[in-house]
């Protein structure tokens, strides 16, 4: 693996320009240098030039040597965030946009037939309560945004993987509670701190759309419309399939079932997973399929579109399935360099709409380029 890759000068403007694309670290099953895991693969996406980080936080974050051997001192999420030394590294380092799925430390099930307590809530409440207190304060002044969500949430609400299966009732009913206990627990740190440039905001993912579109009840039908989250992601495997009829279509479903909220602007549905395996494409279509399905994500107007992943998490039978930018063995994917040079137009874009007109490009302006250096990516050479 090469060393990290110079980026183009930038400025504070150009640190915190939204360039949609991004990527995870979740669950690496390998590194290449003596730092744990979340730093080691933090320092190669700062080196392609992204500002965005997506990662888990919470109770199996040393997993794997995620973030260094659990020695059990973290009672609550605000303690991890505040002594954990790889996440104070992160928070650190000169990132804008941080995609955390996160679970409180203390139990808090809300899947179980017993329902979602009010012991639950009120864990669920108070860690997250705290730890988007903690962010609010500790980087006022830093222009951060945290995005805090879960993991796919159509398999939570059916047994062993099952897409056929409708949702479970009582598990339908609890996510709904689960969801409105976190969402208020943001809004209210929020409400008990406004003296801050810090943004915190709350989502829920969603993973079986299509299934919603035949007809079928799914997360999207079932507890969307009665949820007030800020955001929803969407992991899109479903919709990579004719990816030009279904992804829209798949987007525009979400859209139509997330109930508005006035206060923020803009497409409110994002790309919150999407790759294509080594194991079944060769490294020009992986990134040739990658590209084409990014630029559709971003022409619909998703605010962000995240790839899975920088090092793959999936080891079966003794071979990688190969989500991948860098495989096991060091050596950069053909989308690796597509997407750093993305980063680096984008950074280029920015730093020359400033120094001409001193303003960042519009949304609108930045989206069109972005589409255009993804074509450009995967034309003929």
């Amino acid at each position: 693996m090469s060393g990290l890759v110079a980026i183009a000068p930038a400025n504070e403007s150009v640190d915190r320009y939204n360039y949609i694309l991004g990527t995870h670290t979740i669950g690496a099953h390998y590194q290449f240098t003596d730092k744990t895991r979340l730093v080691e693969t933090a320092e190669v996406i700062q080196g392609m030039g992204s500002n965005i980080l997506k990662f888990r936080f919470g109770p199996s974050f040393s997993k794997r040597n995620y973030a260094g051997p659990n020695p059990g001192q973290y009672d609550r999420l605000v303690d991890l965030a505040a002594h954990e030394p790889s996440f104070r590294a992160v928070f650190e380092m000169p990132f804008y946009y941080y995609f955390m799925w996160v679970a409180p430390m203390q139990p808090a099930k809300w899947g179980d037939a017993d329902g979602f307590t009010r012991k639950d809530a009120l864990i669920t409440y108070r860690e997250i309560y705290d730890l988007v207190t903690y962010l609010l304060k500790t980087y006022r002044g830093s222009g951060k945004h945290f995005y805090l969500g879960h993991w796919e949430g159509d398999w939570l609400l059916v047994r062993d993987y099952d897409a056929q299966m409708d949702p479970i009732p009582h598990r339908v009913e609890n996510m709904i509670k689960w969801l409105i206990v976190r969402q208020k627990a943001v809004d209210d740190a929020k409400r008990d701190n406004p003296d801050t440039d810090v943004q915190v905001f709350h989502y829920c993912e969603v993973n079986q759309v299509m299934k919603g579109l035949k007809g079928q009840k799914c997360l999207t039908t079932e507890v969307l419309p009665h949820v007030s989250v800020d955001y929803v992601s969407y992991s899109a495997y479903d919709a990579q399939q004719n990816a030009a009829t279904n992804l829209p279509a798949a987007l525009d479903f979400i859209e139509k079932h997330l109930p508005a909220k006035p206060e923020l602007s803009g497409k409110r549905v994002w790309i919150g997973e999407f790759g294509f395996k080594a194991k079944s494409h060769s490294p020009a279509a992986q990134q040739a399929r990658s590209l084409e399905f990014a630029e559709l994500a971003i022409q619909w107007g998703c605010p962000f579109v995240l790839h899975w992943q920088l090092y793959d998490n999936e080891f079966k039978d003794g071979a990688y399935n190969g989500f991948w930018l860098i495989n096991d063995k060091g050596e950069e994917q053909p989308l690796f360099h597509a997407l750093t040079d993305y980063f680096n137009a984008g950074r280029r874009a920015v730093a020359s709409s400033v120094q001409q007109t001193g303003q960042v490009p519009d949304a609108d302006s930045y989206r069109q380029q972005a589409q255009e250096w993804l074509q450009a990516a995967n034309a003929p050479q």
